[in-house]
């Protein structure tokens, strides 16, 4: 995915959309693929939330994708939705965390 927020002051309208988006398909259908919901998590927090430039990235525009205020709550809120009465998406959050 292209990242369009350059920084914190740009809203990316398709990326808040499709956040929303998804939020609302996986509140409305409960049968949730544990593999797709382990790659999604992944994603959220990975390379929405949390992802930090290291020594071997060679681009030199390694950043989250979610900058905005508003995308960022978009994305903790999903985030939170997957892990709401979910203990296995809360340890995957949990186990990722504690590797930063």
């Amino acid at each position: 995915m292209k990242i369009y927020e350059k920084h914190h002051k740009i809203f990316d309208i398709v990326l808040h959309g499709i956040l929303t988006l998804i939020k609302a398909l996986f509140t409305r259908y409960s049968h949730k693929n544990q593999g797709v919901l382990d790659k999604l998590i992944r994603y959220l927090i990975h390379d929405c939330l949390f992802e930090i430039p290291s020594k071997h990235d060679n681009q030199k525009t390694v950043s989250p994708k979610c900058k905005s205020e508003g995308n960022r709550n978009a994305a903790f809120d999903l985030l939170f939705s997957l892990c709401h009465d979910s203990e296995k998406n809360m340890a995957l959050v949990y186990e990722y965390l504690m590797g930063l």
